[in-house]
This record gives structure tokens, C-alpha cells and sequence, in this order.
């Protein structure tokens, strides 16, 4: 299903197969029209396929969506999902989510969920969570998952109790995953451990974790050196992740050039690097920068480029933009979607 360019010849062949009813035919000449020459006969195909074997849904909606055609894909992992299949319903979950449809997807993920299959109940979880009246749900759901082995889950409830100032509750569930081998929780411990004022301790983690090699720890420990004010320290670690090409790295090296040194250039030149490693806040501080040089058409292909990875700052920012220039229906789209992710976080 992944190389879909076909001569004439393999075409009319692959097309009498089809009519034959063949089902990787089928398949085939369905990704080849959807892939390239006309997606509504390809989807035709593709019907065709489904309805001739069921248990290639989830595959044909996989593969759809990997194509960034989730709309499309939605159809295929509903037949899947009615048919019994536990992963298409998370997976049909997860996109009617996206589309705002919360009510279904809440519908699938609690099908699945009851039929034990954990990434649904996590991701129930984190549907509950995601609304205030939820929020004890969703927690119920997030320590089942955790329960049955979902390291995420772990995370997840981590994350949750340390964006809604409870340190200790964050650390105890920081330290559940980090025991089940997510070396992500190191990170988020250092943190909690510097909010407390334990940098020494702090510090020793996350060197250790380094030396045992967890690239990820050299950019918090860098950032950990700025905030004490150790500034020369910081840009040596900085530069070591950068050399290894750690995102977070490089972008801290940008965000300590402008503000230690008012080196927008330099800085430019580091937020460029991690944009294109798709860091929305990169994104958004060049955006900030086109606009202190009054570059409006530069500064909103950044801000929009940013609001688009899901950055609320940006969105907002981008909002003002289009006031002043007067587009009032675009400045209201995007308050209402930072509004949103508000409302969410």
C-alpha cells in the first residue's frame, strides 16, 4: 500500500483484478486513486474491499490516516470499531475527539474500556480530565490504565497534579513512572525538586541520569544552571545538547542569547533551528520578533505557524495581530480557540 505509482499496463491489470473482486486488487487501486489520481474513486475501491472482508478496516484506516486523510479515515475505523475491533474504537475515539465530537468519542472509549483495552481506558482518562466536572473520572480511569501497566498513565496524572499546584502528589506519581523505566519523569522530578529550592539535589539527579545516558536531562540542567544564575555553565550544556541535536537545547540557547545578551541575531538563528524541528515556542518567539521590527507579514507566518502546533500565547498573539489590521472574523477565530485550549488545559 505504499508505493501506489503504477505503468498503464500494471493499471489495466490491477483493474481487472478489482473487478474480479480481488481483495489486495481492491486495496490497491483504492490507495492508488486515493493517493494521487481522485479520492472519491479510490474510496470507492476501498468500500468495495471493506465490504467484501471487514477485517481489512482497520488496516485501510491506518494507512488513511498516515495519508493525513483522518476524515476518510473515520469511516473505515467505525466499520472496524462495529465489528469488534478494540483498537479502531480508540482509534475512531481519538479522531471524533479532534473533530469536537466528544460525546462519541467518550461513547468508543468507554466501549473498549470495559472490554479492558488499556490505551482506551487511559485515554478516557484523559478525555474526563480535560473538563472540570470530570476531573475525579478521569483521575478514576487514569489509575486503572496505570494499574494494568500503561506507563503513560503514570505521566499523565503526574503532569496533571503538577499544572494544578499539587507538587507532592505530582512527585509521587513522577516517581511510580520513573520506577516503571520512563526516564521522561526525571525531568519533571528535577523540576518539582528546583520549585522546592532542593537545587543540589536536583542537580545530582540530573546529572546522574545524563551520565547514564538520558540526553533529554541536559537541557533541564542546563536551564537548572541559568535560573541560579550560572550563565557560562549553562551555554557549555546548552551547547553540548545542541551538538547532539536536542530540541530543547537549542531553543534555550536562543531564549538565554536574547535574554542575557539582547543577541536577537543570534538568538534568530537558534529559534530558526528548533522551528524547524517543529517547536511551537521557537515559533512564536520569531513571530515576537517580526513584530518588534514591525515585519507584520513575517511575524504572522510564525504566529500562525505556532497557534497552528496548539501554543494558546501564540493564538492570542495572533489574534491582536489581525485586530489591528482590522480583520475582526479572523481575530475572533482565534480568541475563540485559544479560548478552547483554555478551557481544556
Amino acid at each position: 500500500m505504499e508505493d501506489n505509482s503504477l505503468s498503464k499496463n500494471e493499471l489495466v491489470s490491477l483493474y481487472a483484478k478489482a473487478k474480479s473482486d480481488d481483495i489486495n486488487a481492491l486495496i490497491q487501486l483504492g490507495f492508488y486513486y486515493v493517493s494521487d489520481e481522485d479520492p472519491e474513486e479510490g474510496l470507492v475501491w476501498l468500500r468495495k474491499a471493506v465490504a467484501s472482508d471487514k477485517s481489512k478496516a482497520n488496516d485501510i484506516a491506518t494507512h488513511l490516516l498516515e495519508l493525513n486523510k483522518g476524515a476518510e479515515a473515520v469511516e473505515f475505523y467505525k466499520i472496524a470499531a462495529e465489528d469488534g475491533n478494540l483498537g479502531s474504537m480508540s482509534n475512531l475515539a481519538m479522531l471524533l475527539k479532534q473533530s469536537g465530537k466528544r460525546d462519541q468519542a467518550e461513547n468508543w472509549y468507554m466501549i473498549a474500556a470495559h472490554q479492558g483495552y488499556v490505551v482506551a481506558i487511559h485515554n478516557l482518562g484523559v478525555l474526563y480530565l480535560e473538563t472540570e466536572e470530570n476531573v475525579e473520572k478521569g483521575i478514576e480511569w487514569l489509575t486503572k490504565a496505570a494499574k494494568q501497566g500503561h506507563k503513560e498513565a503514570w505521566m499523565t496524572l503526574g503532569e496533571y497534579y503538577s499544572t494544578h499546584d499539587q507538587p507532592d502528589k505530582a512527585l509521587e506519581y513522577f516517581n511510580f513512572a520513573l520506577n516503571q523505566g520512563d526516564k521522561r519523569a526525571i525531568t519533571y522530578i528535577a523540576e518539582i525538586m528546583m520549585e522546592k529550592g532542593q537545587e543540589e539535589e536536583a542537580i545530582e539527579l540530573l546529572e546522574e541520569s545524563w551520565k547514564e545516558g538520558d540526553k533529554e536531562a541536559i537541557s533541564t540542567l542546563g536551564f537548572l544552571y541559568w535560573s541560579l544564575g550560572n550563565v557560562t555553565k549553562a551555554q557549555e550544556l546548552f551547547e553540548i545538547g545542541i551538538e547532539e541535536e536536542n530540541e530543547l537545547c537549542i531553543f534555550n540557547m536562543g531564549s538565554l542569547l536574547l535574554e542575557e545578551f539582547e543577541d536577537k541575531d543570534g538568538a534568530r538563528t537558534y529559534f530558526l533551528r528548533a522551528s524547524e524541528m517543529g517547536n511551537p515556542f521557537a515559533m512564536f518567539n520569531l513571530g515576537v520578533l517580526e513584530l518588534e521590527e514591525e515585519n507584520l507579514e513575517q511575524a504572522e507566518i510564525w504566529l500562525e505557524k505556532s497557534a497552528q502546533e496548539g501554543f494558546r500565547e501564540a493564538m492570542l498573539a495572533l489574534a491582536n495581530l489581525y485586530e489591528f489590521q482590522g480583520k475582526d472574523e479572523a481575530s475572533k477565530e482565534w480568541k475563540v480557540k485559544a479560548d478552547l485550549v483554555h478551557s481544556h488545559q
